[in-house]
């Protein structure tokens, strides 16, 4: 790769939900305080055609035109084209689910719980497009790509290894999973494997990209905004190294949690 060729900007913002918000649709308590800030943490890379972004939320999830509308916004802001910026939700519980459609609806039946403040969905947009401005004043050069990988034990496991002899799923674990017997059974199916994607400039390594495939859960349901297992891992590796922007992606997760070793 020649010096220079490539160019990135990290940039992060806060998205953490007002008090009294709405926490996972609705289905669980409003937000009644927060623990841990929620952030969207991410990069424009330069120099490989118009501009990409790339980013992970702390939410949920952001669906059907909210997520093309933080893709605009954000495309927008580094001059390039929406099917060229990828946003991620790490998929937190103890975060918004964002749907503006089924917003829409809610609002139009009126007596229900917003699903989303759009004043502050509106302000979670603008502070994403001025964090991309704000990055592209100083993109650093990158000279260099590492890739890496570590085995995690203990972490992640199967939901629905609990079957009769027809495969018929007759229990599983969640994020958790109180009944001794469920947590108990084997391990299953799933990728072991923390991944990583690293960019850097000489020596400084100044983003780093992890990939792990579980749903991110520990605990929730009780109105208190946390970034849970994977934002906290995320935040130490930050503090850990302040000169690197560290992002964090959850694989491919669907029947997948942390039950069999979370008892609750």
């Amino acid at each position: 790769m020649a010096e220079a060729e490539l160019q990135l900007a990290p940039f992060r913002f806060d998205v953490t939900p007002p008090l009294g918000h709405s926490i996972c649709g609705g289905w669980i308590p409003s937000v009644a305080s927060v623990s841990d800030p929620l952030e969207c943490v991410g990069f424009v890379l330069l120099g490989a055609g118009k501009p990409i972004v790339i980013c992970a939320v702390d939410w949920l999830a952001l669906l059907n035109s909210a997520h093309l509308a933080w893709r605009q916004t954000l495309a927008e802001a580094a001059g390039t084209h929406a099917d060229r910026v990828a946003v991620h939700c790490v998929h937190q519980h103890s975060a918004p689910l964002v749907c503006l459609d089924t917003q829409a609806i809610v609002a139009a039946a009126g007596g229900l719980e917003d699903v989303i403040q759009l004043d502050f969905f509106d302000d979670c947009l603008r502070r994403g497009r001025e964090a991309v401005a704000a990055a592209l004043a100083a993109p650093r050069p990158v000279t260099k790509l590492a890739h890496g990988q570590a085995k995690v034990d203990k972490v992640a496991s199967n939901r629905r290894v609990y079957r009769d002899d027809n495969g018929i799923v007759l229990g599983q674990r969640a994020s958790s999973a109180p009944d001794e017997f469920l947590r108990g059974l084997p391990e299953g199916l799933i990728d072991p494997w923390l991944k990583t994607v690293a960019f850097y400039d000489g020596d400084d390594k100044i983003a780093a990209c992890h990939y792990y495939a579980t749903h991110p859960q520990s605990y929730y349901g009780d109105g208190i905004v946390n970034s849970d297992t994977a934002g906290l891992a995320r935040k130490r590796r930050q503090a850990e190294e302040p000169d690197c922007l560290h992002l964090y992606f959850t694989g491919c997760a669907g029947n997948v949690a942390a039950g069999k070793y979370n008892d609750g």
